[in-house]
């Protein structure tokens, strides 16, 4: 997903990436007005909390909307993530 929106900004308006990471060294992007729901572990051995981090920076730089929730486990999805995933469309 994180991709898609990297190389075609202006076909996703919204979207949830759970424990993402940078897959390439993105451009600038215009971001105004797309939403966004990122999780990660804070424990994560998979994809370090720091490579989230990353995505959050830039989308954020990039003037999007990023709702951010963090549990203190690993790579497993939790219940805080279903929820907001849950809340995140309504």
């Amino acid at each position: 997903i994180l991709a898609m929106v990297l190389l075609f900004p202006e076909r996703i308006s919204q979207a949830v990436m759970l424990h993402p990471m940078l897959p390439f060294e993105p451009s600038p992007l215009d971001l105004t007005g797309k939403k966004f729901l990122v999780s990660y572990g804070q424990q994560d051995q998979m994809i370090p909390s720091t490579e989230t981090l990353k995505v959050i920076h830039f989308l954020e730089a990039q003037g999007a909307q990023v709702k951010v929730v963090s549990h203190s486990g690993g790579h497993e999805v939790q219940l805080v993530e279903r929820e907001a995933l849950i809340h995140f469309f309504d």
